[in-house]
């Protein structure tokens, strides 16, 4: 088969020619082995001039950048990615699918630009991207099924700050209120209560994480920090917290444990849907880690420094190291991760052990 003789990158490009050749792909003996890339735009001035529709991927399995052109990225924002290997944008003219009411409390307060950059917060696919659920503004929440002229509000849902799809179901995410399960199958959209939240929660981003080793969610909040006046606002700290397995019906009173350590797990926070891969996977790579981007734009969108605070957290001995922090993200165009694989990969070595590996 052609795609046995492929290495990665032409994997992953293979994959966004059409829906036949990715479903070739995921049933390929040759299974991608990657672990997810980030997404950000070109160091290169020149290069972004020329190409201003280039994006830079950089593999860390390999260490490597790719610069890929995208097209479909021109004048609008990437606010999100999902397990599934979909990338999802919002353009200028946003029409009229949310109320604007949180940004436009006085007439020209924020532009246009501005309101594309902050009013969509995160973001869900289903397996079969034939729905989304998104949270927009100040915590609120919506959703839109393929063909629907109009997003649907979820009326008298909690305020929420994540939202994943995994095995079937969208759940979503409010540090004070707990993880919720949306249901709509009634015609009846609602959030059902199914742990309690956490108090305090603290202030920072909070992110909710589907396990894929067992049938659990993990509740991770960002603990940031004034570092000094170049760096006003860093992460410095990760707290933990897992949910009991299984999450069902009729168990609001479950509550969320705290845990020190993740294990062999690696997890990619940010805008993008949240990814947990097994490091027994990619030889030379430690478990144990988070890798994040800045997914906080309303206090970068008019700085010069752009958004700045993105890293790998070391769960084992608490320490942060700064990725990429001599690169301009603009809120516009945050450093993104993007799934590479079709499936979750299982926990085996492989034949990455030569390669040089850094932020381990």
């Amino acid at each position: 088969m052609i795609c046995n003789l492929l290495i990665s990158p032409d994997c992953i490009r293979m994959q966004f020619v059409c829906k036949s050749w990715q479903s070739i792909l995921k049933n390929s003996s040759s299974r991608l082995r990657e672990l997810p890339w980030l997404m950000m735009l070109p160091r290169d001035k020149d290069k972004e001039e020329e190409y201003p529709d280039a994006r830079d991927f950089f593999s860390l399995s390999r260490q490597k950048i790719f610069t890929v052109g995208l097209p479909e990225t021109r004048g609008k924002r990437c606010c999100g990615s999902f397990q599934n290997g979909w990338l999802m944008t919002v353009d200028i003219d946003l029409n009229s699918t949310f109320e604007h009411q949180n940004y436009v409390a006085e007439e020209g307060a924020y532009t246009i630009e501005e309101i594309r950059d902050l009013h969509i917060c995160k973001a869900a696919l289903s397996d079969d991207a034939n729905m989304v659920v998104a949270i927009y503004g100040l915590g609120h929440s919506a959703f839109c099924r393929i063909g629907d002229k109009v997003w649907t509000e979820i009326d008298e849902a909690p305020y929420t700050v994540d939202v994943v799809h995994h095995n079937g179901q969208f759940y979503a995410l409010s540090p004070a209120a707990g993880i919720h399960l949306f249901r709509c199958e009634d015609n009846a959209p609602r959030f059902e209560k199914l742990t309690q939240g956490l108090d305090p929660h603290g202030p920072g981003p909070s992110y909710l994480v589907p396990d894929i080793v067992s049938d659990s969610k993990f509740v991770i909040i960002r603990d940031e920090g004034y570092i000094d006046d170049t760096r006003p606002r860093m992460s410095r700290n990760f707290d933990i917290y897992k949910a009991p397995a299984p999450l069902g019906k009729g168990a609001p009173d479950k509550e969320l444990t705290k845990v020190e350590s993740l294990g062999d797990r690696i997890v990619f926070l940010g805008y993008n849907s949240s990814i947990i891969v097994m490091a027994g996977a990619f030889p030379g790579f430690k478990g144990n880690r988070i890798y994040f981007g800045d997914n906080c734009p309303e206090l970068y969108f008019r700085s010069p420094r752009g958004c700045c605070d993105s890293g790998v957290f070391n769960v084992g001995d608490r320490k942060v190291q700064q990725l990429f922090a001599d690169r301009f993200h603009p809120p516009s165009a945050p450093p993104l991760s993007i799934n590479c694989n079709p499936a979750p990969i299982p926990s085996t070595r492989n034949d990455y052990g030569e390669e040089k590996l850094h932020f381990t």
